[in-house]
């Protein structure tokens, strides 16, 4: 990868980024202030950095979103540690040790340690295995994001839903920073937060451009399901009358701002 000599980009947006390649970038950009990286996985970027004799910090940086990330707790960190100018992070994850990512704990002390700065932090973080929690799990796992710094001085606020059926368990920033979101209905999960007043969720969701539904999960028998997305409400009536097949599809709902006084 070559760029031009001093390159002026300020704003970058790329896809299937080398850990060489990244550090290249940063190296040759020195005008950059904010950087994306689609489907980014830098495998092992922890042991790359690691051989470099002295690892060079990118200070021009101030605005960095690792969208569908597969990297580990270790490999973010020491991607994040060349950057300490950050005021604005976002991350979206689906890692292969889930405990390592979401632990609020680690987070707390590596942000303060090496990103001063930081004046925004947005996650979204799932599990690729099957995981199986109990309440006391999702608790524990909360409460490492309960501490002053994140409620006081940051005010950075965590969401924690674990949906049974599905093994599946996600942690999130409030409001969502996904675009892309699967509905459950309270019944099917296991939620706690952080948040110091309930939020509705068309508050929770105000980012989110597409929600996903589970018609067999929502409905039973003769139900209405009511979903706010910003100022769309969309309504589930009885639909018995369907081919079951259909109940087992999702259906996605997109924004449109004519349905508003639907």
């Amino acid at each position: 990868m070559s760029w031009p000599v001093q390159s002026t980009l300020e704003h970058i947006i790329l896809m299937y980024v080398t850990q060489k390649q990244y550090c290249t970038i940063l190296r040759e950009t020195p005008n950059l202030k904010t950087l994306t990286l689609n489907h980014c996985s830098m495998h092992k970027i922890d042991e790359y950095i690691a051989t470099l004799s002295v690892p060079i910090l990118y200070e021009q940086l101030r605005s960095l979103i690792l969208i569908d990330s597969r990297m580990t707790m270790n490999e973010l960190i020491s991607l994040l540690s060349l950057t300490p100018s950050l005021i604005y992070l976002k991350i979206i994850c689906l890692p292969d040790s889930f405990d390592t990512i979401a632990n609020g704990s680690r987070w707390e002390q590596f942000i303060s340690a090496n990103l001063p700065l930081l004046h925004k932090f947005e996650f979204f973080f799932t599990n690729m295995y099957n995981v199986y929690y109990i309440s006391r799990d999702v608790q524990l796992l909360i409460s490492r994001f309960q501490t002053p710094f994140w409620l006081e001085e940051k005010h950075w606020f965590v969401i924690c839903d674990y949906i049974d059926y599905l093994n599946q368990i996600m942690l999130y920033t409030a409001p969502l920073c996904s675009t892309d979101f699967t509905y459950e209905c309270q019944a099917n999960k296991i939620s706690y937060s952080t948040l110091i007043t309930i939020e509705t969720d068309a508050a929770i969701t105000e980012n989110v451009h597409t929600i996903n539904l589970t018609l067999t999960k929502l409905m039973a028998g003769v139900a209405t399901m009511k979903v706010c997305l910003n100022y769309i409400t969309v309504m589930f009536f009885d639909t018995s009358h369907m081919n079951k097949s259909v109940f087992n599809k999702y259906i996605r709902i997109f924004k449109n701002e004519t349905l508003n006084n639907a």
